[in-house]
């Protein structure tokens, strides 16, 4: 228990929480593993516990009836993953860890008594679930509004900005990530972003590695969005 209440308060520093209420989520939180590739829950699962990234990296996904799946955040330490779910339902998206790291797990029930005493715990919740309706109405803004090219400079831009390292060569997008689920995000094939990609590579806009994107030049990335 002693290590769950270093790492929630780690994880919460910002949350600015009772210190009761750190003691209440301790009592309840498991911390568990997983390995990249991992699934934490599916589509349609019951999920009855609140999770909380401890490390590593997770994708939320939603599948088609066809099985096409569709990338719709990547979040990392610190983020919730399903606050969605306090409600009882069954999930409505997939979620798999994309990088080796773990979660704290909290049940629902005691979670839901503990929000009623610290109006900071329900409000960064809510904060939470406000956040992703924003990005899921920009997602959905930019497939409407947008060719497919500005969608994936937009997309870059925002990973830039989000996960960006600064390096001799300009920014690098600090992800493990594939031009595969560099398509699943933007909703697109995988060759009509490798394409592209290599447009931006010619005009060196960007560099493409393996599993990394390198910015060089930010406000040229900009102006093609």
């Amino acid at each position: 228990m002693f290590r769950v209440k270093e790492i929630l308060i780690e994880l919460l520093r910002a949350w600015n929480l009772k210190g009761e209420t750190i003691d209440s989520l301790s009592e309840y939180a498991l911390i568990k593993s997983y390995q990249s590739g991992q699934i934490i829950f599916f589509d349609g699962e019951e999920v009855n516990k609140l999770y909380i990234i401890v490390n590593g990296r997770v994708k939320i996904s939603k599948f088609t009836e066809g099985g096409k799946e569709k990338m719709i955040h990547i979040l990392e330490k610190g983020d919730i993953i399903n606050e969605i779910s306090l409600d009882g339902r069954r999930s409505s998206v997939t979620a798999e860890f994309i990088e080796k790291g773990g979660i704290i797990s909290i049940a629902i029930d005691p979670l839901l008594r503990i929000m009623e005493e610290d109006f900071n715990l329900t409000l960064h919740i809510l904060n939470s679930v406000n956040l992703k309706l924003r990005q899921s109405y920009r997602q959905l803004r930019n497939l409407g509004l947008k060719k497919t090219g500005p969608r994936i400079a937009s997309r870059l831009w925002k990973l830039a900005r989000d996960y960006g390292k600064e390096d001799r060569e300009g920014i690098e997008i600090d992800l493990n990530l594939s031009q595969r689920e560099l398509a699943l995000m933007i909703g697109t094939s995988r060759e009509t972003v490798s394409r592209f990609l290599k447009e931006l590579e010619r005009e060196e806009v960007i560099i493409v590695g393996n599993t990394q994107i390198t910015i060089l030049d930010i406000d040229a990335l900009h102006d093609w969005t």
